[in-house]
């Protein structure tokens, strides 16, 4: 991933960049907005945890869960800050990461064991069986996004199919991820499931900006929780974690240009200071 004129600011983007407010003009104006998944540096984000959250509020999400590779290290630091930034509900996670599959596991600040590379069909059931008992709603993570990697385009590495992974307990699936892909496929199996009374519980739908650096990338899509009038009340983790197990989302989805307001402020304090124009790298 080609990181351009930036490449030097991973951890130390200035806050000041993230002083702005966008939200699409396509999102209900008092709808209650989730992403599903984010990363900091405690893998392979570029942004802090307050960042991260910061971010998130720019761009206007009411909740949000933090779902770093393999590791829940900025969960604690992350949960920490939640007093501070009462606008918005902060939720830990885990992405559950092998060459086969990503699994966000929402809602538990760490899972125990190593993860290997390429799981078994057996591991994979093993893992999710695992999350749930902790407390976890499963998402499946961008199936296409994975599908389209080399390793399981050349057939060494196979991704479980969408049937397995209902059978196997996963709560929902993520149809729109960061800026281009999406999983309409997904959308359409549910359909048919739910219209042949073959669907054997509610799964959620949910969109994940999967950000990693806002400097080059930009929310494109809104999970909305479709929430009680008593519910919106006290949007806490329980109230956000009963919505999904009903399958209560709603999906919102916008694909159109934006350069990053990050990109854009950094470009403008260079000019300011240098004369010159630097355009980012946004291509992935």
């Amino acid at each position: 991933m080609k990181q351009g004129i930036y490449s030097n600011l991973k951890g130390s983007i200035p806050d000041y960049v993230f002083d702005y407010k966008r939200k699409s003009d396509i999102l209900p104006e008092k709808g209650f907005f989730l992403d599903t998944h984010a990363h900091t540096t405690a893998s392979d984000g570029w942004m802090t945890p307050e960042q991260c959250i910061m971010w998130h509020i720019a761009n206007g999400f009411n909740a949000f869960v933090l779902t770093d590779h393999n590791t829940g290290k900025n969960n604690k630091y992350i949960l920490e800050l939640q007093d501070k930034y009462p606008e918005i509900v902060i939720i830990p996670g885990f992405e559950w990461t092998a060459l086969r599959i990503h699994l966000n596991f929402l809602g538990i600040e760490d899972f125990p064991g190593k993860i290997k590379l390429n799981p078994t069909d057996e591991q994979i059931k093993s893992a999710i069986k695992r999350a749930k008992e902790m407390g976890a709603i499963v998402q499946v993570d961008h199936i296409t996004w994975t599908m389209d990697q080399p390793m399981l385009r050349k057939g060494k590495y196979t991704h479980p199919t969408r049937q397995q992974l209902l059978e196997w307990g996963v709560d929902g699936f993520e149809i729109n991820n960061e800026m281009r892909w999406y999983d309409p496929k997904t959308v359409h199996w549910l359909e048919r499931l739910k219209e042949t009374n073959q669907l054997p519980r509610p799964i959620f739908l949910s969109t994940g900006t999967d950000i990693h650096n806002p400097l080059k990338e930009w929310a494109t899509g809104w999970t909305e929780l479709l929430l009680t009038p008593e519910e919106l009340k006290d949007p806490n983790w329980s109230v956000i974690k009963k919505a999904l197990s009903e399958g209560r989302t709603r999906i919102w989805v916008d694909h159109d240009y934006y350069e990053p307001f990050e990109a854009k402020q950094l470009k403008l304090t260079k000019t300011s200071t240098t004369k010159r124009v630097f355009t980012p790298d946004i291509s992935k």
